[in-house]
């Protein structure tokens, strides 16, 4: 099987406003208008979402009676790490963007990393994922998945 080549992709980080339960972008992050300021984790109450394997869901506020930002969550093999997506509507033209959750251990703390446009077929996400982890843990300073992603 060919190496899978891992696409570019955004990387943002949250921390978790216990008063509002909302993950706030953290200031180092650069402006991005695909992720909202704000994303809630809640448990999964459609059927539709539940059946697709999405325990939780992740969302921005509401805005104009739609949601900034909305997906389920699935979780991988790996602790703390879930995936959904973005659905992007331009010009008429359906795109999905891969997006990956990793929370801290406590859940103090969220990476997101968004893949523009890019997704990966169903039977291959797993593989996907599993290699891009091992990419991660390869880069100096440590990463989400060596170490908590928020840093005090």
């Amino acid at each position: 099987m060919k190496p899978l080549k891992i696409p570019d992709y955004r990387t943002l980080k949250f921390r978790l406003n216990t008063t509002t339960n909302y993950y706030e972008k953290t200031p180092e992050n650069a402006p991005f208008a695909k992720i909202p300021h704000e994303l809630k984790v809640e448990p999964t109450a459609e059927e539709k979402i539940k059946r697709n394997g999405a325990k939780e869901i992740i969302h921005g506020r509401i805005r104009d009676g739609r949601y900034l930002f909305f997906t389920g969550i699935i979780s991988t093999r790996h602790a703390g790490l879930f995936h959904g997506n973005h659905y992007e509507n331009d010009n008429g033209k359906k795109y999905l963007s891969l997006v990956l959750f990793q929370f801290t251990p406590d859940r103090s703390g969220l990476t997101v990393y968004f893949f523009n446009r890019f997704d990966v077929y169903p039977k291959l996400k797993q593989a996907f994922i599993n290699h891009f982890v091992e990419c991660k843990k390869g880069e100096p300073g440590g990463t989400p998945f060596t170490q908590n992603p928020i840093n005090d």
